[in-house]
């Protein structure tokens, strides 16, 4: 009896032992959703009672084709692969329609060859109950969109002729079906979207002929004009994203960027709500952590105060919404951070987990109850990417 129990014993140590650790995030648990040839975060969504669902772009012997799976607190649901023939998927969004479904945008290229911009209208269970849907009907640059109340989206796209781009308006309604396009502006691309808690819109785009920015607030299919500069492009320098924040009292606008010696930046101008007149860009790095803390109003535990510095943050992924403070999500050092902003400067910073490297930008997204989940791609030495996710819920 003694040996069986001395062999059951070593049976269950070197099980013990040999059973990888679970990887943890300063928030908690790290969630590894899936493997796969992406550069950028997968595209999530937060409901109200907690559920997350993510969607990324899948391939294996089979081809390429669009998945999905659900997260809700320690329990992650089946990869479900959805039935929406692709050809060179990018770009995906979802966002919430009623009723736990959702809205899932992508561009992926026609039957012609030419990239558009797609819909689909998902189930509570990842079901499409409708989709693929053009939207786009011309060649489709780039892409924003927000969530409007009614269960609709408002999306902003570039396209046309690709050395002369145009942007146009369209909404798409509750039940994923497009409206017809409306011209905002020529000469434009790289469009940004946000909505404030009121219900104001803020677009912005990158003027094609000079690179400065142009935009303001959009009423109707109308906007107020509001200009500045950007952060000066050599030849061979690469953009690859401008995005606009929100705090209680400021507008933001950031730029991902990569010069032609191959360094990744981030810049970034803000101005008060309520009043005309940019800041100068500005790199975005943050000093080092000071001892007292910074309250939030979000639930993201302890936040080291911290001031504009020389440690540079890139792929920054500011949150959508509009809270007193504006959190940041993107690479700082050898951590994956999220950077604090408020009245249109850095109060603070946590370092939420270690990664290698990032070649895309994360995702940010809070909940009702004001915990953030971030998700992100992490490359691997396969060639493939891990796409990893962890929450303030812990």
């Amino acid at each position: 009896m003694h040996r069986l129990l001395s062999g059951l014993l070593m049976i269950v140590l070197v099980g013990c032992a040999s059973a990888p650790a679970q990887e943890q995030s300063l928030w908690g648990r790290v969630h590894t959703l899936a493997e796969t040839e992406q550069s950028h975060a997968p595209a999530i969504w937060v409901q109200p009672e907690g559920s997350l669902t993510a969607a990324w772009i899948g391939a294996d012997e089979i081809g390429v084709h669009q998945d999905a799976r659900t997260v809700l607190g320690s329990a992650v649901g089946d990869t479900i692969t959805l039935p929406l023939p692709p050809v060179h998927p990018t770009a995906q969004q979802l966002l919430p329609v009623r009723d736990g479904k959702l809205h899932l945008l992508w561009q992926d290229a026609n039957a012609n060859r030419e990239m558009r911009l797609y819909a689909a209208l998902l189930t509570p269970e990842l079901m499409v109950e409708r989709g693929p849907t053009v939207i786009s009907d011309q060649l489709t640059l780039r892409y924003a969109a927000v969530a409007q109340p009614n269960g609709q989206i408002l999306t902003v796209w570039s396209g046309g002729l690709p050395a002369e781009p145009a942007l146009y308006l369209q909404r798409i309604d509750e039940r994923g079906l497009p409206r017809a396009p409306v011209l905002l502006a020529r000469d434009a691309d790289w469009p940004a979207l946000a909505q404030s808690n009121d219900g104001s819109l803020y677009i912005f785009w990158r003027q094609s002929s000079d690179g400065r920015f142009s935009g303001g607030q959009l009423q109707g299919d109308q906007i107020i004009r509001d200009e500045g500069g950007l952060p000066s492009l050599e030849q061979d320098d690469r953009l690859h994203q401008m995005d606009i924040g929100l705090d209680a009292t400021h507008l933001y606008l950031f730029w991902n960027l990569t010069r032609a010696a191959g360094d990744n930046q981030t810049w970034m101008i803000s101005r008060p709500l309520d009043a005309s007149g940019w800041s100068s860009p500005n790199l975005v790095g943050v000093g080092e952590a000071q001892e007292n803390t910074l309250q939030t109003g979000l639930n993201t535990g302890t936040v080291a105060s911290a001031q504009a510095g020389d440690l540079r943050l890139t792929w920054a992924a500011p949150m959508p919404g509009q809270f007193e403070v504006l959190p940041v999500a993107g690479r700082l050092g050898d951590d994956l951070a999220v950077v604090y902003f408020q009245a249109g400067a850095i109060t603070g910073y946590q370092r939420v987990a270690p990664v290698q490297t990032l070649i895309g930008p994360p995702a940010l997204l809070p909940d009702r109850d004001r915990y953030l989940y971030l998700a992100w791609a992490e490359p691997q030495e396969s060639g493939r990417a891990a796409l990893k996710l962890t929450s303030s819920r812990g």
